[in-house]
This record gives C-alpha cells, structure tokens and sequence, in this order.
C-alpha cells in the first residue's frame, strides 16, 4: 500500500504543481506557493525558526482556531517560536492578516507529501512538537516525524461518519500511521469512537471538546462596525456569508423577493473563495441588480450608494467585520451538499443565524443549537429560496424574535466553552511541552 501511495503521489505531482501555480495566479499573490509545496525553501527570504512548535492550519477555518491556539500558547511559552503552516493560498492570506503583530511566529506552506518535500521541511523547521489542527491524514509526513522522534498530535481532530467509512476501507494501512501520533484530541465522543473504529489505542485518544467555541471577538471588529455604519447608514442588512458555486443564484432568489416587501435591504454577498469574485459579480450584474463592491470602496471617504442592493464582500479577512454590521446572518456552504460552515462567529457578536439543511461538517453543534432553537434551519425542499426568503421576512418583521434566538445561541457558546484550556492541560500532563519547560 505504501508503495501504491507514494506512485500515485508522484504521478500526481506535475498535475498538483500546474494546479497550485494556477491557483496562486488567480488570487493574485506572488506568493512562494508552488516551491515551498515541494520542500524548497528559500533561506533569505523566509526565515523560519528553528527548535519550536509547528503549528499546521490546513485552509481559513484552521487559520482561525489557530488564532486562540497561538495565543494560549503564547501565554505559557512567550520565548518559544511558532511555525505555522496552511496549504492554501487564502489560508496563507488570512494567516497574515491574523498574525501580522504577532512577534517570534513564522508562516509557511505545508509542502506536498512527497518523502523528500517533508524531510526538507523538517530539517528546516526541527520542531520539537507538531499540532495539526482538525483532521490532516499525510502518510509521508506521519511517517517522517515519528522516524525523527517528534511528537505530534491532532488538536480538535473530527471525524465524520461519511469519512470514517472511507477510511475503514483502508483500515489496516491507516491504523499504524495513525498510532505514530503522541495524542487525538478529538472534538467529541462521537469522533474518539470513531478514530476508535479505525484501530487507533485508547491511550493515544481524548475528548478535548470543540475550540470553535473559544472564539473570542476582537474589539477591533466594534470600531469596523462603526466604520462600516457610516459608509452604508440605517437601512435592514443581512449578510449570505463564505458562499460557494451553486448558492448565489438561489441567495439572490431570495434577495428578489425580499426586496418586494423591504426595498431597502441591502444584502452583503461574500462568496469563500476568491477567485469566484469576478463571476459572482457578473451572476448579480446578469440578474439586474444594483450592485457595488467591496474592492471599489474607500471606507473613510466613499458611501454605499442607497440604491446598490447587493454589495459584494470580494475582500479578504473582513468577514467578521460584516457579521458585526448586519442584523441577520446566512451562513452558507449549506444550500448544496458542501457541510456547510461555521455558525459561531455570528452567534458570538450576537446576531441571529439562519442556515441550509446540509451541515454535516457541523452535524453537533447545529444539533445543539437547534435543540434550544438557537439557529433557524431551513428545510430541504425544492424551493429552498422561497423557505430563506420567508425566514429573512419573519426575523426582519419581528427583531425580538431574531434577538432572541440569537441569545439562546450564544448561550450554547459559552456552555461549551473551555477546549483550549483542556487542550493546553494535556500536552502538560503528557509531558510533550516538556521540552519549552525551564529547568
């Protein structure tokens, strides 16, 4: 199996190396993407050091929760460095906006894993402990730390139950990679005993709960607020937030006939990704709507024009920022069967959500907050637009209503706070901070 997946990786790897320098083409960085992907790294110009804790953050959700991880460890290892590593360039953008002011942390890609790209990338780093956050299976990489004695752990692993059932199917090849690991903290039972079914020890296993709920909300976000009042002013605002192909036709839908009943809505469209900026913007222009973007504006000097319907968020590392500034959000990756995304953000900065049924990748915590009607979930139906639309004009029409289960919903937040620290108190007790320790 392991020589089946190392050629598959290298007949892969032509394909791989076009598909990221077309992407970093797209987002328009001229960012080290595709040599650093392959263990090449460039000494002069980036200075990574050595003897740390490697940090692994696959995309933007990682990059968030990384956040809260840096800052704990921050507060108990002050002199030690960070190295974080994502694998997409907007993971790469948003590290630098959240990490901008942070001293002694160096940013990076993680590189393919090809055997030489991640022993090049760990004669570069020398960790002395690795945490990869959420559920990044790499065989090479795996393989490459254990040989070298680093210890590393899964930080808020998960596991769903459509993975697992992939993975069981290579059940006796992954076991004793995932052995190799010093710790699983997984983010519920449910996932422990899953990681479980796929042959990991019980000793290697522990329920750390889940980070997403340690978020905290900068207060930078209240000054951008105002900011942003003053470009859009007093009119209803809801945000369809990280959207992704296939949603903004229905969201627009929705739009059309909300606007019947409240002409002066304004809806923020933000789609995930941005290389779909441009053709989102033409999907709005086509659908005849008033429409400005965020890229054209100058906060300080230029205003949301009162007719413009839709403003189009193409900006990188604003989100929280319009989740401040709106009165409902709509969380998306939920009208398609992406998993959806996280709703926590929202609920954090008190405002009510409204979400599609397919929210797998999130299955418990919109459990949890459906149980206590802390989120409204649409149905599913052929006329999901229809269902968003009549949720958008119920919460509009009644704020106490929305208010409401938005408290309800920051409730289940701060319920399940405390993963950080659990987490933190682990590695203690494992001893794998031992090394950081003074003598």
């Amino acid at each position: 199996m392991k020589l089946l997946y190392n050629l598959l990786l290298w007949l892969a790897a032509p394909a791989v190396a076009i598909f990221f320098a077309c992407k970093n083409r797209q987002a328009g960085g001229n960012l080290p993407l595709v040599r650093t992907r392959f263990g090449f790294y460039d000494k002069k110009s980036q200075k990574i050091p050595t003897y740390g804790i490697w940090l692994h953050a696959a995309s933007v959700g990682e990059v968030v929760l990384a956040k809260a991880v840096v800052e704990g460890l921050r507060q108990r290892f002050p002199r030690v460095p960070i190295t974080l590593t994502t694998m997409t360039v907007t993971g790469m953008r948003q590290a630098q906006k959240v990490f901008a002011h942070t001293p002694n942390i160096a940013l990076t890609y993680l590189p393919y894993d090809l055997s030489f790209a991640v022993q090049s990338f760990l004669q570069q780093v020398k960790p002395r402990l690795g945490i990869i956050l959420e559920t990044e299976i790499w065989a090479n990489l795996y393989n490459a730390l254990h040989d070298v004695q680093v210890p590393f752990v899964i930080a808020n692993a998960r596991l769903s139950e459509r993975s697992q059932q992939g993975y069981a199917r290579f059940k006796a090849s992954l076991a004793p990679i995932l052995n190799q690991t010093s710790l699983i903290a997984a983010q519920d039972r449910a996932s422990a005993e899953r990681y479980t079914s796929l042959g990991v020890k019980a000793e290697k296993l522990h329920v750390m709960g889940n980070l997403k709920y340690d978020l905290s909300v900068p207060s930078t976000a209240n000054v951008a607020q105002s900011a942003w009042q003053n470009a859009v002013g007093d009119r209803p605002i809801w945000v369809a937030a990280s959207t992704h192909e296939g949603e903004d036709p229905l969201i627009l839908q929705a739009h059309r006939q909300l606007l019947k009943t409240l002409p002066n809505v304004l809806l923020i469209l933000v789609p995930r990704h941005p290389e779909r900026f441009d053709s989102v913007a033409k999907l709005i222009s086509d659908e005849r709507f008033t429409l400005q973007r965020r890229s054209d504006l100058n906060l300080s000097t230029q205003q949301v024009n009162t007719n413009t319907q839709v403003l189009l968020g193409d900006s990188m590392g604003e989100l929280l920022n319009l989740y401040a500034l709106a009165d409902i959000a709509f969380v998306a990756g939920s009208l398609i069967p992406h998993g959806g995304h996280n709703p926590l953000e929202p609920l954090a900065l008190g405002k009510p959500v409204i979400s599609g049924s397919y929210v797998q990748h999130f299955q418990k915590m919109y459990d949890d907050l459906n149980a206590v009607q802390g989120v409204c979930l649409l149905p599913k139906t052929d006329d999901v637009a229809n269902e968003l639309a009549c949720a958008l004009q119920k919460w509009f029409k009644n704020s106490d209503l929305a208010l409401a289960s938005a408290e309800r919903g920051q409730q289940v937040l701060n319920q399940n706070r405390g993963a950080l620290d659990n987490f933190l108190n682990t590695l203690d007790e494992r001893n794998l901070t031992k090394p950081f320790l003074k003598p």
